[in-house]
């Protein structure tokens, strides 16, 4: 696969998916499940 295929195909499968964790890391935070402050919580920022 060239690097535009293989560019075009890793957004087309992994975007949405990511968006979705992102989304989710987020309520982490805004929930208090995850320390903003911790090592987890720094990563998620």
């Amino acid at each position: 696969m060239n690097p535009e295929k293989r560019l075009s195909f890793h957004q087309r499968k992994s975007g949405p998916l990511m968006k979705e964790l992102k989304i989710w890391l987020g309520q982490q935070l805004d929930q208090k499940k995850v320390e903003p402050n911790s090592g987890l919580g720094e990563a998620i920022e």
